[in-house]
């Protein structure tokens, strides 16, 4: 139609298509002005009750005046300049719009937190007006909010929305609206309310953080699945940087009952405006603060300023590694040797680093590093230049240098990206990943990466494009996964690390021949062209000749027997450069904990159970027995059992996967516990006497165990977000949702009833809850103000929680009522605590012992006359 006119409309060019029409640049040769022309198909309004509905619904939008809703200037039908007669379209004349759809926006990557909720805000007015006038928009979807030059949101169709009191329009017989965005009741059929705009509202608050759509599939039915069935990603595991209150606010948004989503666009603008108000930088997690112990020295540009920025590369960890403990400041140093300056920082990480956080360029001379100041995101350090880190792109995991140090790629979020370190956007490579573990950009051309923990290697050109399927893991050896490849210099050999139920091992991979060979024990490869390895076996980094062709490895040199990394995800952060040196990070930042028996008179009995590090625990019922996960940030965490009298520590489970969040049976010979042997973490049972493993329950999901209710019935477990109970009567075939909101966990169940005691961030910090199950008495709240880790006194009349370092309880009525207000009981508990069987303490950790922890820079070359394969 472009070139024709409409009416008293010139139509100039095409602007966009969608499922109800065709939209149009025109000229409104009356007003001589321009406009947005939407004109329907013919077929749109094919009966008179159609029609009237058609003008009933548009002229009620026409009424809105609204500075974020697109104002409608006319509605009418018309036959096109040069069609037939009986060629009737009917067309909405809108405001012409400068600028581009927010759907485009995305494309280019996730929006600043900031933006994200502005734009959210100024969606929510939008809704906020057209429900008080019964109008409901039914279609609000990022392709439909139009973003001015200025950056000002503007809902587009409410011409095609429908009052809360007509009937429905629909289209070809399906239900009006994109499937991505449809509220479950929507993708139901029903009749639907001001509050399913919200929740497609909520659909793009998500969208616009993560860059992605919460819900996605190949088909629509399998997304309408999702959207009646499943829970989102949490936004803070997709994103680091996300406030806790940010990610409470789009799961309520997102809520699949009505009734507990916001009710109106006047509650949601409420809160959004109160989270702006405490600002959009923090993530939910205490603050971390840098500062140099010692000044660097002085004289040279170099050494003034990389302290700051290189105390990021650990200060990341924490964020990335989602901290389950408080976080001291402590201040440790960070060494750099050779070339980089000594540095010093404060470093507050408890936890192994959970993606890779640093790369070496292959000319020796750049480091890139994932930081968190002054912004979260990805800098580059040129160590020549003298100047402060460059900042390349906000929120970034595992980056790498192209082959020729001019450029930077990395993953965000489920993306793939490349930046120019001369300055430009990033640039969208690929989508659609999930869990990327391990990226390297070879001099072939191609970015070799693991689009997911579980599946193998891919590859994809550096100039974009299709993805490539490189490797597929060998079921019949027991595999799991492919991850962190590295392409040798001679770009015909790929090698990379495959883990399966047995363990972690080093792969070779012929592109020519399609062969692969087991090389060898090891972890994360990086590779030199003088067939020199770097990699990690357990604690240790290590060099090593190899001989790619016939899959061989020499014996190792250690370089470090104190490697900071993480076998759990495969992040060793190791960085090598083509002249043959290598930057690691060295040393742990870690709980150093043991236990301890504090009564409440203030004596305390240690207890050394002979593990490096007590991740978890759970004290019997009879208080002679402590199972507990012992933790390494460079091991797997196994399970074992302390007896208290003999003061002897015994093994239980010995299995290179991760085994954690222990639950004693209620007759306490064996023991439930989370593993992810399959390559997710479900639910299994070792018996403490022969120590067979059982399988207990499996699903796609990872899940954390809390507590077994007191008559051995019920195993309460959390998952994301949500307390789920498993009925082990039921053979493990079915579990129900206890609560569904935000981070529900670290459970306790009463010792006679049927009361379970829990934490949730429903409210922003984590307060504690009761719940009783099976019935359904309404959840109680017990702490306003904060409170962590419930526990049940022994006679179930108090109950005792966290705040802080500060341990408080309050007095509960035998069904479980609160009564009075809490009371301080004693401070200094260090994460997580448990009541002694006779009432008279707890058994907790002691205070945590951080560690040094550096960065290191070595010289291959110089060792390299050592290394041989014999």
């Amino acid at each position: 139609m472009t070139g024709t006119t409409l009416g008293s409309y010139q139509i100039e060019s095409e602007l966009g298509r969608g499922g109800m029409g065709i939209v149009y640049k025109a000229h409104d040769t009356k007003l001589e002005r321009t406009v947005a022309l939407k004109v329907l198909p013919a077929a749109a309004l094919a009966s008179e009750d159609d029609r009237a509905r058609f003008y009933r619904e548009a002229k009620a939008a026409a009424a809105l005046n609204h500075p974020n809703i697109a104002q409608i200037y006319q509605i009418d039908e018309a036959v096109p300049e040069g069609s037939p007669g009986d060629d009737v379209r009917p067309y909405i004349a809108m405001e012409f719009i400068e600028g581009g759809t927010l759907e485009d926006r995305i494309k280019s990557g996730p929006l600043k937190l900031d933006e994200a909720v502005r734009i959210a805000t100024q969606v929510a007015e939008a809704l906020k007006a057209a429900h008080a006038k019964q109008i409901v928009h039914r279609d609000i979807k990022s392709a439909n909010i139009m973003l001015t030059s200025d950056g000002q949101a503007k809902v587009l169709d409410f011409g095609l929305a429908q009052t809360s009191h007509s009937t429905k329009l629909t289209r070809m017989g399906s239900t009006l609206g994109t499937v991505a965005y449809m509220s479950p009741e929507q993708a139901r059929g029903e009749e639907v309310d001001g509050r399913t705009d919200l929740y497609s509202l909520g659909t793009v608050l998500y969208e616009m953080i993560a860059g992605r759509l919460p819900f996605g599939g190949e088909y629509e039915q399998a997304v309408v699945y999702s959207i009646l069935n499943a829970d989102p990603e949490p936004l803070t595991a997709l994103r680091t940087g996300v406030p806790m209150e940010l990610e409470r606010i789009t799961n309520k948004l997102l809520a699949k009952d009505a009734a507990r989503r916001y009710q109106t666009g006047a509650d949601l603008i409420a809160d959004l405006g109160a989270l702006d108000a405490v600002g959009l930088g923090a993530s939910g997690a205490a603050t971390t603060v840098i500062r140099p112990a010692v000044g660097p020295p002085s004289g040279s540009p170099a050494t003034r300023q990389p302290w700051l920025v290189m105390a990021a590369v650990l200060i990341v960890g924490v964020v990335a590694g989602g901290l389950l403990w408080p976080r001291p400041d402590v201040v440790t140093p960070l060494n750099i040797g050779l070339q980089l300056p000594e540095l010093d920082a404060t470093i507050t990480s408890d936890a192994a680093p959970a993606s890779n956080l640093l790369a070496l360029s292959p000319d020796g001379y750049k480091v890139a590093y994932i930081g968190s100041a002054p912004n979260d995101g990805l800098y580059v350090l040129d160590m020549t230049s003298g100047e402060p880190a460059r900042f390349i792109a906000e929120g970034a995991e595992t980056p790498t240098f192209s082959p020729d140090s001019r450029f930077v790629a990395y993953a965000w979020g489920e993306n793939l990206y490349r930046a120019g370190l001369l300055g430009g956007s990033p640039e969208l490579l690929n989508d659609g990943l999930t869990d990327i573990v391990g990226l390297h950009w070879a001099t072939d051309g191609y970015l070799y990466y693991a689009p997911d923990y579980a599946m193998g290697i891919v590859r994809i050109s550096q100039s974009g494009g299709e993805p490539e399927l490189v490797t597929a893991p060998d079921t019949t050896r027991g595999e799991i996964g492919h991850v962190s490849p590295y392409l040798h210099p001679d770009e015909r050999h790929l090698i990379y690390t495959a883990y399966s139920t047995s363990g972690y091992e080093l792969k070779v991979l012929d592109l020519e021949t399609g062969s692969d060979r087991v090389m060898g024990p090891g972890v994360t490869a990086r590779v030199l062209a003088s067939n020199v390895a770097v990699f990690a076996q357990g604690p240790e980094l290590v060099a090593a000749r190899i001989d790619p062709a016939n899959a061989r490895i020499g014996p190792p040199r250690v370089l470090s027997d104190k490697l900071y990394h993480s076998l759990a995800s495969f992040a060793s952060n190791i960085g090598t450069s083509d002249r043959g040196d290598v930057i690691f990070i060295e040393g742990l930042s870690h709980w150093g904990s043991q236990l301890e028996i504090r009564d409440w008179d203030g004596t305390i009995e240690p207890l050394r159970v002979d593990v490096n590090q007590v991740a978890d625990f759970v004290l019997s019922k009879d208080g002679k027995q402590v199972l507990v996960v012992s933790q390494d940030a460079l091991k797997d965490p196994d399970l074992f059992i302390y007896n208290v009298e003999s003061r002897d520590t015994r093994q239980i489970t010995r299995h290179p996967l991760y085994d954690d969040a222990p639950v004693f049976s209620r007759d306490e010979q064996s023991v439930f516990f989370t593993s992810e042997r399959n390559g997710i973490a479900d639910i299994y049972e070792v018996d403490l006497t022969s120590g067979e493993v059982e399988t207990v329950y499996t699903d796609s999901r990872t899940k954390y165990l809390s507590t077994l209710s007191h008559d051995g019935r019920y195993l309460f477990f959390h998952f994301a977000t949500g307390l789920y109970v498993l009925d082990l009567q039921s053979d493990g075939e079915t579990d129900v949702v206890v609560t569904e909101h935000l981070e529900e966990r670290a459970s306790a169940a009463h010792p006679t009833g049927n009361w379970v005691a829990y934490q949730s961030t429903e409210f922003g910090t984590p307060e504690v809850f009761v719940v009783d199950y099976p019935t359904t008495r309404p959840r109680q709240r017990i702490t306003i103000g904060g409170g962590q880790y419930p526990q049940w006194s022994p006679d179930g009349r108090w109950l005792y929680f966290k705040r802080g370092t500060s341990l408080f309880r309050v007095a509960m009525s035998p069904d479980a009522i609160r009564i009075g207000e809490p009371e301080f009981v004693l401070d200094g508990v260090y994460g997580k605590f448990q009541m002694l069987p006779d009432g008279s303490g707890i058994l907790a950790r002691n205070k945590p012992d951080f560690r040094q922890t550096r960065l290191i820079q070595r010289a291959i070359p110089a060792i390299e006359d050592e290394l041989t394969l014999e």
